[in-house]
C-alpha cells in the first residue's frame, strides 16, 4: 500500500525530471552515484580475484599445520607420532620432511650457473598428500627417487625461476651441495649429482625462485643425518581451522613437540591484503559522497522552490516527519536510480572479464594470463547498503530543514 508520502515524493520527482536545467543535475548526482558504485564493485572483485589465487596457491603448496621441535632441532621419527597426527579429526594428510638451506649448480655451454636455494626433503607419496603441487606442475614429473641407469643418482624437482637462473630443463644434470651442519669439523660439504625430473610453475616468487624437493633419503645420504627429520607438515579438510586442529594437536603431544598453524607464518600477508582491499574501498566512497552533495543542493533547491506546498500541506494536518520523509524520499530515489545503475554495470563489467577475458596480464610476469575478477555477495551488499545509506543521509538533511518551516509565514510569503 502506497503512503501519500511516497506518493508525493514519486510526484515531485517527476516534476524535477521535467524541468531541464534541474534534471540535468539530478542525472549527474545518479551518474556520480553510479560511477562510485561500480568503481567500488570492479576493484573489490579485481583484489579478491588477486587475493584469491594467492591464497589457493600458498594453501595448496604450504603445510596447514607444521608439527616441530620446541626448539626447531632434527628429532627421529618414532612412528608412533605420526599415526596419533593421522588420528586427528580434520586432518587429511601426513608427512614427515626436512628443510635445509643448499646451492645448486649446473655446468653449461656458456659457463657455470649457481644459485642459493631451500632445499624441502620429502617423499614423493607425502608431497602429494600434503599438497596439490601436480596442479602447478610444468614439465616433467614429481619423481625424486632414484633414477633408473643411474648410479646412485637422485632426482630434483626444481621452480620454473630457478630453472631458468640455471638454464635447467627436464633432465638436466645439476649438482647440489650443503653447508656443513658443524662450523670447524673441517669437513667439505658434499657436492652430489641430481637429475632435474620435474619444474612447477606457481606464479609465486617464493617457491618458483628459490626451493628445490629432493627425497628423504637423497637427503639421508648427503646430510649423513641418520634418518631425523625436522618434523611433519600436515594438510587439513579445512585450511580456515588450522589454529583449532594446531591447538589440539599441541594438547595431544603434551609438550613434546609445537604445533605451528599456516596463519603464524603468512597472518600478516591476509592482513595487508585485507586492510589494502577496505583502503580502496573508503577511497572510491569519496565519489559517492561527492556525488552526495549534488543531492544535497537539489533537495535544497527543491525545499526552496515548494515552501507554499509544504505551507498548503502542514495548514492541512502533515506533521514534520511526513514533510520530512517526502523530501527525504525523493532524493533517495535519485540514489536508488544511481546506485541500481552502478551495481548493473559493475556486475556487466566482472562478468564480461569473467566471460571473454578482453584484460590480458603478462604470464611471465604476474600469476595469471588474465584480470582474475572474484565478485562476492559480502561485499556487494557492503557497497549497496552504504551508498544507499549515504544518499539517505545526504537528502535528510534538506529535507530536515523543510519540516522546521513555519507554515503561517510560508503561506504570508
Amino acid at each position: 500500500m502506497m503512503t501519500y508520502e511516497r506518493f508525493v515524493a514519486r510526484r515531485q520527482t517527476r516534476a524535477i525530471r521535467r524541468r531541464r536545467r534541474v534534471s540535468i543535475t539530478s542525472r549527474i548526482a545518479s551518474g556520480g552515484v553510479g560511477v562510485g558504485v561500480a568503481a567500488t564493485i570492479i576493484v573489490l572483485s579485481v583484489m579478491n580475484g588477486f587475493s584469491g589465487l594467492l591464497w589457493e596457491r600458498l594453501l595448496s603448496l604450504h603445510p596447514h599445520v607444521v608439527i616441530r621441535t620446541p626448539d626447531r632441532s632434527a628429532f627421529t621419527d618414532p612412528g608412533s607420532v605420526a599415526e596419533r597426527l593421522e588420528d586427528v579429526r580434520g586432518v587429511t594428510g601426513v608427512a614427515r620432511f626436512r628443510s635445509s638451506q643448499g646451492f645448486v649448480m649446473r655446468r653449461g655451454m656458456a659457463g657455470a650457473y649457481q644459485a642459493a636455494t631451500r632445499v624441502l626433503s620429502i617423499d614423493e607419496e607425502g608431497l602429494a598428500s600434503t599438497s596439490d603441487l601436480s596442479r602447478f606442475l610444468w614439465a616433467g614429473t614429481l619423481d625424486v627417487g632414484l633414477q633408473p641407469e643411474e648410479e646412485d643418482v637422485y632426482g630434483v624437482v626444481v621452480g620454473s625461476y630457478l630453472a631458468d637462473r640455471l638454464g635447467a630443463s627436464v633432465g638436466s644434470e645439476v649438482r647440489l651441495a650443503f653447508p656443513p651442519q658443524q662450523i670447524g669439523t673441517g669437513r667439505t660439504p658434499p657436492v652430489r649429482r641430481y637429475i632435474v625430473t620435474g619444474i612447477f610453475s606457481t606464479g609465486y616468487a617464493e617457491f618458483d625462485g628459490g626451493l628445490s624437493l629432493i627425497s628423504l633419503d637423497a637427503a639421508d645420504r648427503d646430510l649423513r643425518m641418520g634418518g631425523a627429520i625436522d618434523g611433519y607438515r600436515i594438510r587439513l579438510r579445512d585450511p580456515l581451522l588450522a589454529g583449532q586442529v594446531a591447538s589440539k594437536i599441541a594438547d595431544d603431544l603434551a609438550g613434546e613437540l609445537v604445533a605451528s598453524p599456516w596463519m603464524a607464518e603468512h597472518g600478516n600477508l591476509y592482513a595487508s591484503i585485507q586492510l589494502e582491499k577496505w583502503s580502496f574501498y573508503l577511497g572510491l566512497s569519496l565519489i559517492v559522497v561527492i556525488a552526495g552533495f549534488n543531492i544535497i543542493s537539489i533537495v535544497s533547491l527543491n525545499v526552496a522552490e515548494q515552501r507554499k506546498e509544504i505551507g498548503i500541506l502542514k495548514a492541512m494536518g502533515a506533521q514534520g516527519y511526513s514533510i520530512t520523509r517526502i523530501f527525504a524520499l525523493t532524493g533517495l530515489r535519485m540514489g536508488v536510480v544511481g546506485v541500481v545503475g552502478g551495481v548493473v554495470a559493475g556486475l556487466g563489467i566482472c562478468g564480461i572479464q569473467i566471460l571473454f577475458e578482453p584484460l590480458m596480464l603478462p604470464g611471465d610476469l604476474f600469476i595469471v594470463n588474465a584480470l582474475p575478477v572474484d565478485v562476492r555477495i559480502f561485499d556487494l551488499a557492503v557497497v549497496t547498503g552504504v551508498a544507499l545509506t549515504l544518499c539517505l543521509l545526504f537528502a535528510f538533511l534538506p529535507a530536515r530543514s523543510a519540516a522546521a518551516l513555519d507554515p503561517v509565514e510560508t503561506l504570508r510569503s
